[in-house]
């Protein structure tokens, strides 16, 4: 009960307006589509900021409690801990404001989304760097029955860099392979100048 016309222009210029018109609504769904994936995308990033934020609180918060209790474990007039147990609660403390600085790191969200991060530019003792890593991975790899040593030559000069970024590099790399060396390996760690490579 319904008539329906369809007129189309078989000419040339009539055939290219009806491309035009096709393409330029093409482009405006596009474009709507676009813009609401956008705004999803702001309002994600805004909830991921946020989730950062409160975790990277939550974090800090429980850090200084642990480093808090290590700190009074270590200066206690009851009780000075010895030995061991005080080399245990000074890498507690140790790692604690290591991580605390990596969580300071994390509340600088837009410095990191744009690559702004800036990287400090300064002598490190690499041998006191080694030594802290080492000392504070010690237990981890004899509590899988592994063998972590490390040398650093005396007198080597020191290197100019971020030892936080340092730390956090060396850190994982031995985590890693303390964490893939079969029981009953050995993981060791060389610091040594070599050729063009030697610090400035």
């Amino acid at each position: 009960g319904h008539l329906v016309l369809l007129v189309q222009d078989v000419t040339g210029e009539g055939r290219l307006e009806q491309q035009i018109t096709q393409s330029l609504n093409e482009l405006g769904l596009l474009r709507a589509e676009l813009e609401a994936a956008n705004r999803e995308l702001v309002r994600l990033n805004e909830k991921k900021s946020e989730f950062l934020r409160i975790a990277s609180h939550d974090l800090r918060n429980s850090l200084t409690v642990i480093s808090g209790y290590a700190e009074y474990a270590t200066n206690s007039k009851r009780s000075r801990p010895g030995g061991q147990v005080r080399h245990c609660l000074d890498m507690i403390r140790d790692r604690t404001q290591w991580m605390t600085n990596l969580i300071e790191d994390l509340l600088d969200v837009e410095k990191i989304e744009s690559g702004e991060v800036a990287l400090r530019r300064e002598p490190v003792d690499l041998a006191s760097l080694v030594e802290r890593v080492g000392q504070s991975l010690l237990l981890v790899a004899q509590q899988g029955d592994l063998t972590l040593a490390w040398t650093v030559p005396a007198g080597i000069a020191p290197l100019v860099g971020d030892e936080d970024r340092l730390m956090e590099v060396l850190n994982n790399l031995v985590g890693n392979a303390i964490k893939f060396t079969p029981a009953g390996g050995r993981v060791e760690v060389q610091v040594m100048e070599r050729g063009e490579e030697r610090p400035p």
